[in-house]
């Protein structure tokens, strides 16, 4: 008798937004947050402009450039620190991302995950 196997990948569900609406204030994508605890984030800004990311709603935190896809494996950002999970981080259910059309489209625009 085999065991009930574990290792499948599960699929949160996506959330669209149109682009066309945004303005330069930050808006939920969500209007809850992340349905779920995701290990992977992935985007695909269809417009035709470049949008500004904050994922607390007040500070950019990225720019996703207008017909690109970015896959974030939050998993390639863990500590190995027992007390943090040793070794896991997720996006935590309920985490909202925010979004505006980006102030600086053609700045140099870096940040970072830890």
């Amino acid at each position: 008798m085999s065991s009930e196997q574990q290792d499948w990948f599960q699929c949160i569900t996506a959330s669209q937004f149109d682009p066309s609406t945004l303005t330069g204030s930050f808006v939920k994508v969500f209007t809850s947050g992340f349905p779920d605890n995701i290990k992977i984030m992935e985007i695909f800004n269809g417009g035709t402009v470049a949008i500004d990311v904050s994922f607390d709603g007040t500070n950019l935190h990225a720019v996703w450039p207008a017909g690109a896809t970015l896959v974030i494996d939050l998993q390639t950002n863990h500590s190995c620190t027992a007390s943090y999970g040793a070794g896991t981080l997720n996006a935590r259910a309920g985490q909202n991302v925010w979004v505006r059309t980006s102030v600086h489209p053609t700045w140099l625009t870096i940040g970072g995950f830890r």
